[in-house]
């Protein structure tokens, strides 16, 4: 028997059921068992009735339109929490009732308006607004007006709006719209703890050596995540559970590969391990030593120029250049520091317009300091106020040109200036406490010279080594040992200077001294100077050979080590080798042009002529005024017969050189 009655109409389905069933079956029916247990309650306690499952769907008829709505609204309420989704179409209208079952056109429309519905949404007929028109607290919204199969007329569709969705219809000034979200609230606490965390890893890097470079890191992956923190805080900052979007998934996704692509860009070939390794060496006895090495990289290296005396006292001159090379000694106990005196480059400085190596202008520093690959240089003022020494000092960043730091210290001793400089400057380029309490740092008196009128004829005879005056040099530092016979450098560079006026012996016996009763007064680089020397003059090439080999794979980044490598090959014909070591020379300095021209001298005795021209010609290119680029050009066509070619660059060679060799 058909029976007809005016009812609302609910027709329900689960969002995305048949993928899940394709991928999940067994977890599938488990959500439609969920749904029985939930909803169905539900649908008594609004005064409805559950007419029928259709698969994954529910068809529900309540008495009336309120009722109907209500019931949907708390089942979408309640399901926030839950991996369940439905989306629900509600219509009202005549239906026929028959064994158990409805039908009726009533049925049709709710089913056709549920597909209209949103994940978690619902959709009412214009029918079923009009019913609740009235209740202040449903709010909803036009979706236009739809067609629906089965059905001759188009039929206008609204939406409800649920207390969030409305509140994100509400037109909310940007800024207000992100702090109820609580994305700047999030955002700023993610900032402060990151700053935090890389304070942390930077504290944690120095005091356990680690490489500088994992707190960039940190740094990098912290920051490159910020996209992502305000994605989620923008979706999900307010209270209550949200689901996650295709939006969200797709930019979480993009800012990953987008923040890994940057890692590998920035950081590829960049070590992050410790910033020291162990390293196996064997000595000039043929003996295997294991050595803790500070890797290359993380070496902080500062040029130390020399201090300008503005004392007015000119008998304290000779401290402008006695300062920094004491500082050097001092500071060569550091493993993670390498040290250069500007006496070096002297020359260069007096070729500069400043003689005295002193009040050189920044950039003219900068130029130099980076010439020489070194982080830092440093310089200062040296003034006396009655019997102290004052010492004004500044540090700066090579590359950056940037003020490191500056400080002041006075004394009555340049000894314990020096040693009170040294730590400062080590605090002021970042080395931590720990490693500088823990480090062997012996007085600068205890290693270099206790004797201020030792130190005084020392630093005389710097400046008359540099100017290869050997004459004088030797008899400054035959004063200087004199006055300190413990002077373990002073004896060193007496040696180098014997050897310069051709008195062997005279170098033999000083060397010999020195390295039997000073040798541990030296930083290790100066005593494998003082032992290379020593078996070169004691005519024993395999040790001599040795030690360099050692001294090289010990220090890396020292030219001189290469360079004396590299002589030691060429002694003994390995041309080869030799021309390695050049190049190793020219990669760590590219500057340092000689090296040019002594390679192109290898490959020509090695018959590869084109190799050797190519040098021959680089070296040309890097140093156009100097005669030798062209004489060693005039000299290679020569040697393969191009007269006209070797005339071209002889006349080129007298012209520049203002020579009058006949060509």
């Amino acid at each position: 028997m058909k029976d007809h009655k005016l009812a609302a109409i609910v027709f329900t389905d689960i969002v995305g059921y048949t993928k899940r069933m394709e991928t999940d079956e067994e977890g599938t029916m488990k959500l439609l068992a969920r749904q029985r247990e939930m909803i169905f309650p539900m649908v008594k306690e609004f005064g409805g009735e559950v007419i029928k499952e259709i698969g994954d769907g529910l068809l529900m008829m309540f008495t009336s339109a309120n009722r109907a709505v209500r019931f949907a609204m708390a089942v979408q309420e309640k399901l926030k929490d839950e991996e369940l989704t439905i989306r629900a179409g509600i219509h009202i209208g005549d239906v026929i009732f028959e064994e158990g079952d409805v039908f009726g056109s009533a049925v049709n429309i709710a089913a056709r308006i549920e597909p209209l519905a949103p994940a978690g949404g619902i959709c009412i007929s214009a029918d079923v607004r009009s019913q609740i028109r009235n209740q202040n607290d449903i709010i909803t919204t036009s979706i236009g007006k739809k067609e629906l199969k089965g059905v001759d007329q188009a039929v206008e569709i609204y939406q409800v709006i649920s207390e969030e969705l409305e509140e994100s219809h509400k037109r909310v000034p940007f800024l207000k719209d992100l702090w109820q979200r609580r994305v700047i609230q999030i955002t700023g606490i993610y900032l402060l703890m990151s700053y935090l965390v890389k304070i942390g890893i930077g504290f944690m890097v120095k005091e356990y050596m680690l490489s500088p470079h994992l707190t960039n890191l940190i740094w990098y992956i912290l920051l490159s995540l910020i996209p992502s923190i305000i994605l989620i805080s923008y979706f999900h900052g307010k209270k209550g559970v949200s689901r996650w979007t295709k939006i969200e998934l797709f930019g979480l996704s993009l800012n990953i590969i987008a923040a890994v692509l940057v890692l590998v860009f920035v950081f590829k070939g960049k070590d992050l391990g410790a910033i020291t390794t162990k390293v196996t060496v064997q000595n000039e006895d043929g003996e295997k030593i294991e050595k803790l090495l500070l890797k290359n990289e993380f070496r902080k290296k500062i040029f130390i120029f020399n201090m300008e005396n503005i004392s007015g006292d000119t008998s304290l001159d000779y401290l402008q250049y006695s300062i920094p090379a004491m500082m050097v000694h001092d500071i060569s106990q550091d493993i993670l520091l390498t040290p250069e005196n500007a006496m070096i480059i002297y020359s260069k400085m007096a070729d500069a317009g400043y003689e005295n190596g002193v009040g050189l202008p920044l950039t003219l520093m900068k130029r130099f300091a980076e010439q020489r690959n070194m982080n830092y240089f440093m310089f200062g003022y040296l003034d006396k106020d009655k019997d102290e020494y004052i010492l004004s000092v500044k540090l700066y960043d090579t590359k950056l040109i940037r003020l490191i730091s500056e400080f002041s210290l006075q004394d009555k001793s340049p000894f314990n200036l020096v040693d009170q400089l040294s730590i400062e400057i080590k605090k002021a380029m970042g080395l931590p406490e720990s490693h500088i309490s823990e480090t062997i740092d012996l007085p600068v008196s205890e290693i270099f010279t206790a004797s201020e009128k030792a130190l005084y004829y020392f630093s005389l005879s710097m400046k008359e080594n540099v100017l290869k005056n050997y004459a004088d040099n030797v008899r400054l530092l035959e004063l200087a040992i004199q006055e300190d016979s413990g002077f373990a450098l002073a004896y060193v560079v007496l040696t180098i200077s014997y050897l310069n006026i051709g008195d062997i012996d005279a170098a033999r016996n000083s060397l010999e001294y020195a390295k039997e009763n000073l040798l541990y007064k030296l930083p290790e680089r100066q005593q494998f100077i003082v032992k290379y020397v020593y078996y070169v003059l004691g005519q024993q090439p395999e040790k001599a050979l040795a030690i360099v080999k050692m001294w090289v794979d010990l220090y890396p980044d020292d030219l001189m080590a290469h360079s004396t490598l590299a002589e030691r090959y060429a002694a003994r014909n390995m041309f080869e080798e030799a021309i390695n070591e050049y190049k190793e020379i020219l990669r760590i300095d590219p500057e340092q042009y000689q090296y040019i021209s002594t390679l192109g001298d290898l490959y020509l005795q090695l018959g590869n002529f084109d190799s050797s021209l190519i040098y021959y010609q680089q070296y040309a290119q890097k140093l156009p005024q100097q005669a030798k680029s062209y004489r060693n050009l005039g000299d290679y066509y020569s040697l393969l017969g191009d007269n006209e070619l070797a005339r071209e660059n002889c006349l080129t060679s007298n012209k520049v050189g203002h020579f009058l060799v006949n060509c």
